[in-house]
């Protein structure tokens, strides 16, 4: 039953059905039972293009318990819909393994043998791709100690610049060149715009955590000072992107290691009425883009 101080708000017809499905379980209900029971449920919550179960009152008295109950209602929901995507994402994958796995074998051998082909083709024709060049590089820098060793003698630095959109060919062959203590990348993950050429921001990422957390696997230095833009520019990007990026959305979470420093100190403010222009459009973007960030298309 539902709280008589509640009114009749619109949610709660939604909020009823949700109770009365998870009411309709016993502890002598079936797995198939909760998942159609589940799968009920996160289809009500994105009803009314995800709002249905969204308190919207207006009433100052109720502002409190309002955002309360909408913030617990979108931890717990998130959760739930999670959990029904992975059940059918194994559903699909029990239905469909085994013929998915015949397809893929069949494709499997026929790309290595398409791949054997074309190989040989190319070198009838003394004819290399540049792809062919990095990956025979590879080969021999791992088959011949040697050369690995010349070439790991002949460098004494290996310096790296825009490693965030570094690719694993790459980072393999730098690892290779590399004896293990003198390489020196330079990146910013933010400024990763290569992933369509197979770049994967994660080589950096993976680097960034791994020193912060140990200095024995190498140095960490933060270059976030910024000397090219006023502070108002600094503080307007600083603000829009903490409450824009995050793990789920840009890999990585805009904290105090990662927002931009003011380093220009001959630089002079500007006038407090440009910087509370500044402030208001800074405010109603992030307003923007927090919207935009929160919206998630529905089935």
């Amino acid at each position: 039953m539902m709280p008589r101080n509640l009114g009749k708000a619109a949610y709660l017809e939604a909020v009823q059905q949700v109770l009365d499905e998870i009411g309709s379980l016993t502890n002598e209900s079936t797995f198939n039972q909760y998942q159609e029971v589940l799968e009920r449920v996160v289809s009500i919550s994105k009803d009314k293009g995800g709002r249905a179960l969204t308190n919207a009152s207006r009433k100052a008295e109720l502002l409190e318990l309002k955002e309360a109950y909408n913030q617990e209602r979108k931890d717990k929901f998130e959760k739930l819909i999670a959990l029904n995507d992975q059940i059918t994402l194994l559903k699909f994958q029990e239905k469909y393994h085994q013929e998915s796995w015949d397809l893929v074998k069949t494709f499997q051998v026929f790309m290595s043998d398409f791949v054997d082909a074309y190989r040989k083709r190319k070198r009838e024709e003394n004819a290399f791709e540049f792809a062919d060049i990095s990956h025979y590089t590879i080969e021999i820098l791992e088959n011949f100690p040697q050369v690995r060793k010349e070439y790991q003698e002949r460098f004494h630095e290996v310096m790296v610049d825009e490693y965030q959109d570094t690719n694993h060919i790459q980072e393999r062959m730098l690892e290779l060149l590399s004896n293990g203590y003198n390489r020196f990348m330079v990146g910013d993950i933010k400024q990763s715009i290569y992933r369509f050429r197979q770049a994967d921001p994660q080589i950096f990422n993976e680097k960034f955590h791994s020193f912060a957390q140990d200095g024995k696997e190498g140095q960490l230095i933060l270059l976030k000072e910024n000397f090219r833009s006023s502070s108002e520019v600094l503080n307007a990007t600083n603000d829009v992107f903490k409450h824009l990026m995050d793990e789920e959305v840009g890999e990585i979470s805009y904290d105090g290691m990662h927002q931009l420093v003011f380093g220009n100190t001959d630089l002079q403010p500007r006038s407090q009425k440009t910087r509370q222009k500044s402030s208001c459009m800074i405010r109603m973007l992030t307003v923007i883009l927090r919207k935009r960030k929160s919206f998630r298309p529905t089935n």
